[in-house]
């Protein structure tokens, strides 16, 4: 595999699994799309994330509605340690935090 076919497997993977911790339906994800101003069908949606046939732009408002707020990129080649998983890509998820007391 090289270093493109890497970092394309890697988003890929990155968003089918938010998509699947995030347990938004398809035409979920395409409404709240709509709210950021980008208009695709549900079933275009599926197709893309499934084939990983979209700009890094399109990605990043995929993620933004899925509420990902970084990302850590996994060097090339891969970095194996004791406590990473080879090719995972680490997330960090938007939090609410409770209101402060006054």
């Amino acid at each position: 595999m090289n270093e493109r076919e890497y970092y394309e497997r890697q988003a890929c993977l990155l968003i089918k699994r938010y998509k699947r911790d995030s347990e938004l339906s398809y035409k979920e994800i395409a409404r709240r799309l709509e709210s950021h101003g980008v208009l695709i069908d549900p079933q275009v949606l599926t197709n893309k994330v499934n084939r990983g046939t979209h700009s890094f732009s399109f990605a990043l408002h995929l993620l933004a509605v899925l509420g990902v707020t970084s990302i850590d990129i996994p060097p090339y080649p891969p970095v194996v340690s004791k406590k990473q998983t080879p090719g995972v890509i680490s997330v960090t998820r938007a939090k609410s935090r409770p209101p402060k007391s006054a």
